[in-house]
């Protein structure tokens, strides 16, 4: 595989050029937790199956509202690996703004990282006609935790995610990020793989990176 031109690009190029059995690290009630390079590319694969035998399309759009964490890379890549679309949101933002930002980007399903965040969404539900689910990255007692679409994931269709994956080209959309609205409503920044991936290379030329460290 060569230089990756796509954000679902990284993790394959990773695993077949420079593997690591601390790819991903995340810190859990005091502890470290890592995650291989292998074990990465198999929980994204899981999602983007689970996410299509929920029924879900290509450029449908996913928000998540959460903090830094490793569930938020395994969801994100997994959206974009089944072709969809990301929507990340601050945790701190006005149930409004939640509100107007998931109407004006047709949001399916809203990943959240806890129970605070969880009522803030909830709260709007009702007035989001396109919003089917919400997820939460904490174990919450009677709420829908994440890994149920892990769960939910289907081998019968590894062969259409690989035709959504070839078929996904480097100026598609990828993400959309609302602005703070400041000046009136939030607007949606379309980014494709390709402007998130051209700033990943341009810091390459400026920041000494290499597989040892």
């Amino acid at each position: 595989m060569g230089t990756p031109n796509r954000l679902i690009d990284i993790i394959p190029n990773q695993l077949e050029n420079y593997p690591r059995e601390d790819a991903l690290c995340d810190k859990k009630d005091g502890k470290w937790q890592k995650f291989s390079t292998s074990e990465i590319k198999t929980i994204i694969d899981k999602f983007s199956l689970g996410l299509l035998k929920m029924g879900f399309q290509p450029s449908d759009k996913f928000a998540i509202i959460s903090t830094n964490r490793t569930e938020w890379n395994f969801v994100d890549l997994g959206i974009l690996q089944m072709g969809g679309v990301d929507v990340p949101l601050y945790p701190n933002m006005s149930t409004e703004d939640y509100e107007y930002i998931f109407n004006d980007a047709e949001v399916k399903l809203v990943f959240v990282e806890d129970l605070e965040i969880y009522k803030k969404v909830e709260k709007v539900r009702p007035k989001v006609k396109s919003l089917k689910e919400i997820y939460t990255f904490d174990q919450i007692e009677g709420k829908k935790h994440w890994k149920e679409i892990l769960e939910n994931a289907d081998n019968t269709l590894e062969e259409r995610l690989k035709k959504i994956e070839s078929s996904i080209l480097p100026t598609d959309l990828a993400t959309l990020i609302y602005t703070s609205g400041t000046t009136g409503t939030p607007k949606g920044v379309i980014l494709s793989h390709q402007n998130i991936i051209s700033n990943i290379n341009s810091l390459t030329k400026i920041i000494p990176i290499s597989k040892e460290r």
